[in-house]
């Protein structure tokens, strides 16, 4: 039944959960906070966040939380913005993200019922949960970038996703996203972790790699796959990685592929 919060002046960390599920409406950021991320979590009556004048780290544009930050690309160094959080109210439809925002935090799109599409330009990651739990159907970013743990875990409106610029893909990170039915790997992707693509709609799955690893149980009970092709440059295939896709007729694999873990 929380709707009121009021931070004193020396409050520096919002923590993961910290307001979770609480019917706050509003909240301002003093000078001295410097970390936010998942901290309002589920929080579906949150209409606003406001930042004291002059923060350092912190801005916002009425629709979003936004990190100020500098990111380091191909040796130089890049002024730049991390999406922390979409206001649940505001985040409705199709959405193309501000072209400062290189990337998108922890938690900022969670179980957001009424997102659809997300166009993003040049990203370097999406970070653990962004959007877990969310309706989101469509996802187009640019430049190379990394998606981190369960990102896009639970994302059951996700039907296809083009992971071209994507050379790292967390554990779980499209877990149980049951409508995900093609995926467009990167032929440079290193590794695919732990039950990245568990309980998944995918019906095939075409990996080239540098020196790839597909880590444990990454596509199991994937219920529809068919076909599989491990080609040149997937180094090790992982525990039960595979495990419980009773459909899978035809694997192709590639001579670089060297080593198998039990049940792989």
């Amino acid at each position: 039944s929380l709707e009121k919060v009021t931070l004193g002046e020396n409050v520096q960390d919002l923590q993961v959960d910290c307001f979770a599920n609480t019917k706050i409406k509003s909240i301002h950021l003093g000078l001295n906070v410097n970390s936010v991320s998942g901290a309002f979590k589920d929080c579906k009556t949150l209409e606003s966040i406001t930042v004291e004048a002059g923060h350092t780290l912190f801005i916002t544009d009425g629709n979003a939380l936004y990190q100020k930050t500098t990111f380091y690309v191909d040796n130089s160094e890049k002024d730049g913005l991390i999406l922390e959080y979409y206001l649940p109210s505001k985040a409705q439809g199709n959405l193309t993200l501000k072209s400062e925002v290189g990337a998108i935090g922890g938690y900022a799109f969670y179980g957001c019922k009424d997102i659809k599409e997300v166009v993003a330009k040049e990203l370097e990651y999406v970070d653990s949960f962004a959007f877990a739990n969310s309706s989101i159907t469509k996802f187009t970013a640019n430049g190379s970038y990394y998606v981190f743990d369960s990102a896009f875990k639970n994302c059951k409106n996700l039907q296809s996703i083009n992971l071209e610029n994507v050379d790292y893909i967390d554990m779980s990170a499209f877990e149980n996203c049951t409508s995900l039915k093609n995926v467009t790997f990167s032929k440079n992707v290193s590794d695919i972790g732990e039950l990245a693509f568990a309980n998944t709609g995918l019906t095939e799955v075409e990996i080239y790699g540098d020196d790839c690893y597909i880590r444990e149980s990454a596509f199991k009970g994937c219920k529809n796959l068919k076909s599989v092709r491990l080609e040149k440059g997937v180094y090790y295939v992982g525990m039960n990685a595979f495990l419980y896709c009773p459909e899978l007729k035809t694997i192709y694999l590639s001579k670089t592929v060297e080593s198998f873990g039990e049940n792989a």
